[in-house]
């Protein structure tokens, strides 16, 4: 599945590439609110595309942390009940004879 992800991956990058190469010489203007600037469309696809693996790489971060929590939970959560089990096993061994132990013969 990883190897899927990064083909995908490559795949964007050289299509991003291959329309920024062929589209350098454009300037496009940019407004934001009363902000406004004029650079290359190369620089704006660079910035964009840069901007959008950061936030995808902070979203993944944040991914891994919670499934590093759930995980926590799950093996404490696994411990207790394989604590649990151990102390039924052990309970259920020192029952006296006939009590615990089903051997299928029954006494007339």
């Amino acid at each position: 599945m990883w190897i899927l992800r990064w083909v995908l991956f490559a795949l964007l990058l050289i299509v991003v590439v291959m329309f920024a190469s062929q589209n350098a010489a454009t300037t496009v203007v940019i407004q934001f609110l009363k902000w406004h600037s004029q650079s290359s469309i190369l620089a704006v696809i660079g910035i964009s595309f840069v901007a959008g693996l950061a936030v995808w790489f902070l979203f993944s971060v944040f991914r891994i942390l919670q499934y590093r929590s759930q995980m926590r939970a799950y093996q404490q959560e696994n411990k207790k009940l394989k604590e649990e089990l151990t102390s039924l096993k052990i309970s259920g061994s020192t029952s006296p004879a006939g009590e615990g132990s089903d051997s299928g013969a029954t006494n007339p």
